[in-house]
């Protein structure tokens, strides 16, 4: 499964592999793949990540990781989505300024990322 994208590629923020510094026009889509095959149910933009949620539940994560907010440890940015690997079948996803939440399939909820607001 694909998205299109378009915007700032700073920290691989779009997912297209991209880390050059940049702007991608509108009239310019790129296409972002999403590993797994499974059709793309939601999609949630922080401030410098993104997340996917595919029909399976599975959850991808994308861009800066300065906070933690792609969940998959360390620090280091994504250029490409990933699944976030510790989170169980999830209904729905959430990415905020520098964390992110997700809903699972047996209603509990995780955190990752900043908490320095109180998230």
């Amino acid at each position: 499964m694909s998205l299109l994208c378009w915007g700032r590629t700073a920290h691989g923020v779009l997912g297209t592999g991209d880390e050059n510094e940049g702007e991608i026009p509108l009239h310019m889509l790129r296409s972002v793949t999403i590993p797994g095959g499974r059709p793309v149910v939601q999609v949630s933009c922080g401030e410098l990540h993104s997340l996917a949620l595919d029909a399976s539940g599975d959850v991808y994560a994308w861009g800066s990781n300065l906070m933690g907010a792609l969940g998959h440890g360390g620090r280091q940015d994504e250029l490409r989505p990933r699944i976030v690997e510790f989170l169980p079948p999830a209904l729905q996803i959430n990415a905020g300024a520098h964390f992110s939440a997700a809903l699972a399939v047996e209603r509990d909820v995780f955190f990752f990322g900043w908490d320095g607001a109180s998230e």
